[in-house]
């Protein structure tokens, strides 16, 4: 992953540890908001979308829904943490290659945050479970990356990314098994076509 300008947060935001904190939190609850306010008008709103997803089959070990929400107000602001920790450090390197390593992260960080903000419209939104999955399998493999790619700039960095690996890589099985369990059809209200392999 090279380092991308116009594909990466201005240096500004990445120092401050203020505006590194609170921009995931408001770019990753974004979409949500967006979906609730926007549906609200519409003919089935977005209570029925709630209830779409609550008459899905799921998988094994399938939080309550409350829970979805407290994980990531917690997750958003410490990976923008771990951000600014990695920025900071990184440039304040004397070493270029320290510098190179950086910026790379910096970009793939704001891609990745990228690639999150598209989860909630492409999984809730629309529907589509196939496309959710790719996409959160995705994030889940730059996360894993970025977190490889910190690791030579600040440990502290990598190790607050750790709880957001985990969780996306439990939030990837549970996609996946939500997803195979309806047979990758929300539109039918939980319930397997005739004939599909439990």
């Amino acid at each position: 992953m090279p380092f991308i300008p116009y594909l990466t947060f201005p240096a500004s935001i990445f120092s401050s540890p203020t505006l590194s904190t609170l921009l995931p939190l408001v770019l990753g609850f974004g979409p949500g908001f967006i979906i609730e306010s926007s549906s609200k008008d519409k003919k089935n709103g977005f209570a029925a979308i709630e209830a779409r997803f609550n008459a899905l089959r799921k998988p094994p070990l399938s939080p309550p829904g409350w829970i979805f929400p407290i994980v990531w107000a917690l997750l958003y602001p410490s990976m923008g943490y771990a951000a600014h920790r990695a920025w900071t450090t990184g440039m304040a390197s004397a070493n270029p290659s320290v510098h190179d390593i950086t910026q790379r992260g910096a970009t793939l960080y704001t891609l990745q945050i990228a690639v999150n903000m598209c989860f909630t419209p492409l999984y809730f939104g629309l529907g589509k479970p196939v496309a959710g999955f790719i996409d959160i399998a995705t994030l889940t493999g730059m996360v894993y990356y970025l977190a490889y790619l910190w690791k030579e700039v600040d440990s502290t960095a990598t190790y607050l990314l750790i709880p957001y690996m985990a969780w996306l890589s439990f939030a990837t099985y549970l996609c996946a098994g939500q997803g195979y369990m309806n047979g990758w059809n929300f539109e039918k209200g939980g319930k397997r076509e005739e004939g599909k392999a439990e």
